[in-house]
């Protein structure tokens, strides 16, 4: 009884066919009646912020302390780096540059990202900050602090020294 007509089903092996909503025919797909849920992994945030460079050193670290109390409360974080000083593109409040940190974390409700907006707005020695969700597969954040020591170093590394001529190398 394959069909809306309740014939004989002439399109499968006998017994394959259990009625007209016949749900082995994609066992592996969930139906919209499934009590299988589907459990995916929390998103995954990059949290880049520009603190004041010129602010006093307590008062960026209570507002680092702050964030990552946040993010431990109601996710989990996965990394913390600090940039360091950069010059900014272009001057934001009278300001040319800024102390960099990103925080990598997995929200685990959406309140977190709520509550970190509000508060990072409200906080003075906040230049600028940045929440950004992302996509599975993106490939890890570079090492920003061994980035420009290793450029450094290529930098002031010897000459390799030349053979003499006539030599072989």
């Amino acid at each position: 009884m394959c069909g809306p007509s309740g014939g004989a089903c002439t399109a499968r092996p006998a017994g394959a066919c259990t009625g007209w909503n016949n749900t082995n025919t994609r066992p592996w797909a969930p139906t919209r009646y499934s009590s299988r849920a589907v459990t995916l992994p929390a998103p995954t945030y990059d949290l880049v912020l520009l603190l004041d460079a010129e602010a006093e050193e307590a008062a960026r670290a209570k507002i680092l302390a702050d964030a990552r109390e946040a993010i431990a409360s109601q996710g989990e974080l996965l990394r913390d780096d600090e940039w360091g000083d950069r010059a900014l593109t272009y001057p934001i409040a009278h300001k040319a540059t800024a102390k960099y940190y990103l925080l990598q974390f997995h929200a685990a409700t959406p309140e977190l990202l709520a509550g970190l907006d509000r508060t990072l707005r409200i906080a003075d020695e906040v230049v600028r900050f940045r929440i950004i969700k992302l996509k599975p597969g993106t490939p890890a954040a570079p090492d920003m602090g061994t980035a420009s020591a290793a450029t450094r170093a290529v930098d002031v590394a010897p000459e390799p020294e030349h053979a003499a001529v006539g030599e072989p190398a």
